[in-house]
């Protein structure tokens, strides 16, 4: 096992401090970016001295990556808690992860990104990255599961396409910004996403595990969902 050495200073450090400081800097840094957002600011809003803030993180750069770092530990809680439930079918474990997935990197807006690139690139490559692998891993090796288990179409001609497909999508239709202007909550957004998405990648099996409406074709070609099979057959009695 492995042994962490506390020092005298580190025992002084109050871990409540430490955590109001991580907060502001995820709201200020995460929105605003890297150069806009001052140490002086943080400590403000912290509710805490300049030298005190010093006394927990010596740079700008050491605070956001602290922030960064606790995000990314979150994050893949959360989408471990979600893979890991019990009881749940493969459909609906996809949806809440890429749901998770998507309301987190929406956090960082595409501004602030920008401007870390600028102010702080090594930071910025470390956060591209494990984008990337949200993604790239995360979210390949679920459609991959679900391509096993026959809930997600198999004759795809380009993967990574659809990975890369919504990769842009979640950076740059789920903003802050875009949802105020069209009046959508988040949710509404997500759901209008999933439709769009998904309902081409999932099989019959993968749409009647999430409870939507499957699809077969009628006798002279229509397609008809599964649902209204009924209420067609009652239209063509009445066509005779």
């Amino acid at each position: 096992m492995e042994t962490r050495i506390v020092s005298n200073v580190d025992q002084k450090l109050d871990p409540e401090v430490r955590s109001r400081l991580l907060d502001v800097a995820r709201e200020h840094f995460f929105r605003y970016g890297f150069s806009r957002v001052t140490m002086d600011e943080v400590a403000e809003d912290a509710g805490v001295s300049k030298k005190t803030y010093y006394r927990y993180f010596p740079s700008k750069e050491a605070l956001v990556r602290a922030a960064f770092t606790d995000f990314r530990h979150e994050e893949r809680d959360a989408v471990g808690a979600i893979l890991d439930a019990p009881g749940v079918n493969y459909s609906t474990k996809l949806i809440g992860m890429l749901a998770s997935m998507a309301k987190q990197l929406a956090i960082v807006t595409p501004a602030a990104l920008a401007d870390l690139r600028r102010g702080a690139p090594s930071l910025w490559r470390e956060i591209e990255e494990f984008r990337r692998q949200m993604i790239q891993e995360g979210l390949g090796a679920r459609l991959r599961e679900g391509m096993r288990e026959g809930c997600i179409r198999r004759d795809l001609e380009s993967f990574e396409l659809v990975l890369v497909i919504y990769v842009q999508t979640l950076e740059r239709v789920l903003t802050p910004e875009l949802l105020e202007r069209l009046g959508l909550t988040y949710g509404q957004a997500f759901s209008t996403l999933i439709k769009v998405t998904m309902g081409g990648l999932l099989t019959d099996k993968g749409r009647a595990e999430l409870g939507l409406s499957t699809k077969r074709r009628g006798r002279r070609g229509t397609a008809v969902t599964r649902t209204g099979v009924q209420d067609a057959r009652v239209k063509r009695r009445r066509a005779r």
